[in-house]
């Protein structure tokens, strides 16, 4: 007891101290990969690779956090997100490609690899680990695509509002497929990755008057349901951002501006808090290494008083 009297005092430090200790090996060298669709794509011509600021996407937010976390040490980061991706067409080679020049690739034919998403994780994946800067955070936005496609099936918008719901059932059986397919292949090649799952929003909580909302806000529900089932089942990190911009979807997305559901800067600066914040340990993990400490404290203790 009064050993633990004398190293009460010393807790924060401790628990900081553990904080480092976990967190600056880690992240001394290591890949933040994106995955997904255009949400994790970002505004702009090219993809954002974490130096495009926080008007180009959550992508460089979520990067300077992890570098802050590690003490300023900023991880490799590889953003293959391409507007247009789906579930759907994740395996799939899409024409628009080139407009991420991560797909550019030494070695391929004038430097163009005719491939995937999903051939690109695997590429980057594999790089990283070869390279000695090992994938230990990863993204996902994909689902929303797959739910617009949905939502804009030829006669879906004349339909009555049973045969909708039973189209958006069918369509998220299918999600939910997929989705699991796609995780799966990521935690099998990267169990140890830090994997956080992009929930939906739905942009049309400021159009309540659009034909597709009450319709998007049972398909974009279903869809969080979905993601949040798959980040129980393999340990992931769900992201919610359906909450973050319920009541401010008309700042947080272009809907009102543009009619694109796409967030603005607000809106991408709100995903990256969220993000930000899922970076952090939980107080439960800093208390366990804290008594971790304590323990190995107090058994060299014992050990030194024994062998006085």
């Amino acid at each position: 007891m009064k050993t633990f009297a004398k190293l009460a005092p010393l807790l924060p430090a401790l628990a900081l101290m553990a904080f480092g200790a976990t967190h600056s090996e880690a992240a001394s060298s290591s890949t933040y990969l994106s995955l997904g669709d255009g949400l994790g794509y970002g505004t702009g011509t090219t993809q954002d690779n974490g130096q495009g600021g926080p008007n180009a996407g959550f992508v460089s937010q979520y990067a300077n956090s992890l570098a802050a976390m590690s003490g300023g040490t900023a991880p490799n980061v590889v953003n293959l997100a391409l507007p247009g991706v789906s579930l759907a067409n994740y395996n799939t080679t899409l024409p628009n490609y080139t407009a991420n020049t991560n797909y550019y690739v030494a070695g391929t034919a004038n430097g163009v690899p005719q491939s995937s998403q999903q051939d690109m994780f695997y590429h980057y994946a594999l790089a990283a680990g070869a390279n000695g800067s090992p994938v230990t955070n990863i993204t996902l936005s994909l689902g929303m695509t797959d739910v617009t496609n949905i939502l804009n099936a030829p006669g879906f918008s004349t339909m009555s509002l049973t045969q909708q719901s039973a189209a958006i059932q069918t369509g998220l059986s299918q999600i939910s497929t997929e989705y699991a397919s796609v995780l799966n292949s990521i935690h099998s090649l990267l169990p140890n990755a830090k994997i956080d799952l992009i929930g939906a929003y739905n942009p049309y909580n400021a159009t309540p008057n659009n034909p597709l909302a009450a319709s998007a806000e049972s398909a974009i529900l279903g869809l969080n349901s979905i993601i949040q089932s798959q980040a129980a089942s393999t340990g992931a990190t769900y992201i919610n951002t359906y909450s973050a911009f319920l009541g401010k979807e008309g700042t947080y997305t272009n809907i009102l501006s543009t009619g694109g559901i796409d967030p603005t800067a607000a809106g991408y600066s709100a995903i990256g808090q969220l993000l930000n914040a899922s970076a952090v340990p939980e107080p439960s993990s800093i208390f366990l290494a804290t008594v971790g400490l304590l323990g190995l404290a107090g058994h060299t203790w014992r050990r030194r008083r024994n062998a006085a």
